[in-house]
Parts: structure tokens; C-alpha cells; sequence
């Protein structure tokens, strides 16, 4: 477990006012929220920090928060960094090689001998598409503990590494999405911090539209705390079903 860059995301989130008061945290003390979705890797906590035990990129190994979000501020701190990321804006992409589409920040990877971070841009699932806006020479790969923040204002992406810029780039291709860890090697994440605006709560399955899938979800959680208690009132009853009914069509 290590929580040696605890005090930097909580500085780092109290620094954000507009974005109010963290949405989301998790250092994984206790084992992973039970809001992480888990959809490729058999993600778990071991020793108090939060990875894929079956990392991979065909399909990507992610794990996503039930959030629809606009703008937001994230915070996370990777340990040993060497290849994974962060999808930024994702929705799924079921049927494709990967399995998810958005904005993914990669931390190390095959670029620059993995020294450092870079942006790709995945709008359907098939291809991970070009390298964009790499910085290199930031950590030493497989070696180095950081810490990560991506803040996100309307179409721009920036990202920094222990405080300071590192890259950034401009697209309008994925206006909101949901927040995920993704997972490509032995690296491990912690102290995980999510704050900003939530476009679609109810969309439980992140395809920004609520329909049968969330409603499936919502089914499947009955009389447990979860992403699908709405209400945030332990329990997922009939007052959450409401919700999500209220709810239902294309996220605006």
C-alpha cells in the first residue's frame, strides 16, 4: 500500500473550486469501491492498490466509474508506471477490438522507451489511431511513482505529472464520457480522485443513453448499495428504479 501522494491529490483537488467538492475517491484501503464497473481484467485490490490481473489492449483492460461526465478533474496516483493510462471520456464499444472508445491518456507505453505520456483519440473501437502530443523523459519505466492529474474544460485536455504540465490537446469528437483506469502491464493505481459536473447519472452503463442496459444493471444490484442506488441511500429500491425511469432516452 502506498500513500506516499496522498497529500498531493488532496491538494490538488482542493484546489479546484469550480469543480465543487470530490464526486468520487477511493484509495483502496478496504478493497475497490463497489462503483467500479470492472469491465475487462479481472481488476483487484492486493496490498491496498488497484490494477488489471489480466492486463491487455485487444480488448482494453479497463476499469470505469458510472459517471457521465462533462468537464472534471482527475486525480490518481500509478505506482511502478510502465503501461495503462486513463480513458478520460469512454463509452463502450462492444463488437470492436478494444471494446471502448474516447479520449485515453496513456501513461508509459511503447513510446519514447516508455519514459513518458501521450493521447490517443479512439472514436469507434477498432483502431487506437495515432499518437498524439507525446512528452517524454518524465519518470523512469517500471521504476517511478507519480502522480497524475487530467483536468478537462469543454474540448481541452491537459494533463500534468507531480504538479507540473506535461501535454495537452483540443478535440470536440467526445463532448462527455465516463472515467476509467486502464491497465497494460504491472503498474498500480491508488488514491484515486474524481471531481466535476455529471451530465447523466442514470446511465449506468456509460453508452449516454438510458435505456434496457441501465435498467438491467439496475435490476441486477436490487437491494444492494451500488452504482445503481441513485439516491445514495444504501440501498438500491424502488426509489431508484424512479430515477433511472425518470430518467430514460438519450443523455442531453
Amino acid at each position: 500500500m502506498r500513500h506516499h501522494l496522498m497529500t498531493a491529490v488532496v491538494l490538488c483537488i482542493g484546489t479546484l473550486a469550480h469543480a465543487g467538492a470530490p464526486l468520487f475517491s477511493d484509495d483502496f484501503t478496504k478493497g475497490p469501491s463497489s462503483l467500479w464497473r470492472n469491465e475487462v481484467g479481472d481488476w483487484a485490490v492486493a496490498n491496498g492498490v488497484y490494477s488489471a490481473t489480466v492486463p491487455g489492449n485487444f480488448p482494453n483492460a479497463h476499469s470505469s466509474l458510472p459517471y457521465v461526465f462533462g468537464s472534471r478533474l482527475i486525480d490518481v496516483d500509478i505506482n511502478d508506471v510502465a503501461d495503462g493510462g486513463i480513458w478520460v471520456r469512454s463509452s463502450p464499444a462492444p463488437g470492436t477490438p478494444i471494446g471502448v472508445k474516447g479520449v485515453v491518456l496513456v501513461t508509459g507505453g511503447g513510446v519514447n522507451g516508455g519514459s513518458g505520456l501521450y493521447w490517443h483519440i479512439v472514436p469507434d473501437g477498432q483502431s487506437y489511431g495515432s499518437v498524439i502530443a507525446a512528452a517524454p523523459g518524465l519518470w523512469t519505466p517500471g521504476v517511478s511513482d507519480v502522480h497524475v492529474r487530467v483536468n478537462v474544460v469543454g474540448d481541452t485536455y491537459t494533463a500534468y505529472v507531480n504538479g507540473r504540465f506535461a501535454s495537452s490537446i483540443t478535440t470536440d469528437l467526445f463532448p462527455a464520457g465516463c472515467v476509467a483506469l486502464y491497465d497494460r502491464s504491472s503498474q498500480t493505481f491508488d488514491n484515486v480522485g474524481v471531481s466535476g459536473d455529471v451530465l447523466c447519472e442514470s446511465d449506468l452503463s456509460c453508452d449516454l443513453v438510458v435505456d434496457a442496459a441501465d435498467l438491467a444493471i439496475l435490476l441486477g444490484d436490487w437491494g444492494q448499495p451500488g452504482m445503481a442506488d441513485l439516491d445514495h441511500n444504501g440501498t438500491t429500491n424502488a426509489a431508484d428504479l424512479a430515477i433511472l425511469l425518470g430518467a430514460w432516452g438519450p443523455c442531453a
